[in-house]
């Protein structure tokens, strides 16, 4: 059974606690990706969009698992995220 603590909380809940509580969160969320893939396939959202949909743009859609820990995303994938969502 898989149990998501968050799933009855609202975004702006969860924004609300992240800045509260000074949690660490990935800087590419305030660029229109509230989903982040893989380095060179994360792209912001456009209005209207799944909030995924941004992972993967232009190619198969495949799960990959995360190892290691956290870091800042270098500049390639600050530059992906500021391009101009699709419309």
């Amino acid at each position: 059974m898989k149990i998501d603590p968050l799933a009855g909380w609202t975004k702006q809940e969860i924004r609300r606690h992240l800045i509260e509580h000074d949690v660490p969160y990935n800087p590419l969320h305030e660029l229109g990706c509230p989903s982040i893939g893989c380095r060179t396939r994360t792209s912001p959202v456009a209005r209207g969009e799944n909030d995924r949909a941004g992972r993967g743009r232009g190619g198969a859609k495949t799960e990959r698992v995360l190892r290691g820990a956290a870091t800042i995303p270098d500049e390639g994938a600050v530059a992906a995220c500021t391009s101009t969502p699709p419309s």
